[in-house]
């Protein structure tokens, strides 16, 4: 019988875990990849002259050109990021958490490294025709590792590597407030020890062992038949209505004649 496989031909469910991770992890780096050849085709590119001397000149509308060309691999970066967070959110529900957190952040600053150099290297072999030394109209691509760039005084040449790792980052914390799901918050480790036993109904004329006994409850009153001699029928009044308290006491004269009276 094959590793991996169960008897019945299938593939254990076990493998399948293991190769889920890697499998969406290279998927992400593949999607880098893609959107830089996206970008190399989709790069606007600045025209400048170059004189027989040497000398090139670079008119202000083909400078725009250049940080055209830096914004649109930011947007595309933003996407990227976007789909990591979501990917890893979705994908990697055993990981959920400030590990899946990481995960997504990490890959997403994988993936544009990747599309950054795919694209500078698809763009330079569209161009790679013109030789910069020869007079002429030549085209000059942006360069995304930014050299001038700078961060608080810090030069910081990887600012465009940053778009991706940040809107990941949010993605996956919107996905996570969203679905309301706060357990990867806290410890969920289960409860050692064995479960809690459930409190039984204690019964009405249950007492304390050793305690006294209280007095006991009388016995519920009944309603009392009414006499069969009519004399007395005449004493003790009409018959107890079912439901109501029973007369004790015999109707006297003054009782008729109050009674009357109303």
């Amino acid at each position: 019988m094959e590793s991996g496989r169960s008897p019945t031909g299938l593939e254990s469910a076990a493998p399948r875990r293991r190769r889920q991770p890697y499998g969406v992890l290279i998927g992400l780096a593949v999607l880098g990849a893609l959107g830089g050849v996206l970008w190399a085709f989709l790069v606007p590119t600045a025209q400048v002259r170059v004189t027989a001397d040497g000398s090139v000149s670079l008119p202000p509308a083909q400078l725009a050109r250049l940080f055209d060309g830096v914004a649109i691999f930011a947007l595309l970066a933003f996407g990227l990021g976007l789909i990591c967070g979501a990917v890893i959110w979705f994908a990697h529900r055993q990981v959920r958490g400030w590990f899946g957190l990481l995960t997504a952040v990490v890959m997403a600053l994988l993936s544009s490294s990747i599309a950054m150099d795919v694209g500078l290297r698809v763009a330079r072999a569209r161009y790679s025709a013109d030789d910069p030394s020869a007079p002429g109209v030549r085209h000059l691509l942006p360069d995304l590792w930014l050299e001038g760039a700078g961060w608080n005084s810090m030069p910081a040449p990887w600012l465009l590597l940053t778009c991706a790792p940040g809107l990941a980052a949010l993605t996956y914390l919107i996905l996570a407030v969203s679905a309301a799901d706060t357990a990867w918050l806290r410890d969920d480790e289960p409860m050692s020890g064995p479960p809690p036993e459930e409190t039984a109904a204690v019964p009405a004329d249950w007492t304390y062992p050793g305690a006294a006994p209280g007095p006991a409850m009388p016995p519920p009153m009944t309603p009392m038949p009414p006499p069969s001699d009519p004399a007395e029928r005449a004493v003790w009044g009409p018959p107890t209505p079912a439901g109501s308290h029973p007369v004790t006491e015999p109707v006297t004269e003054a009782d008729e004649e109050w009674r009357t009276r109303r």
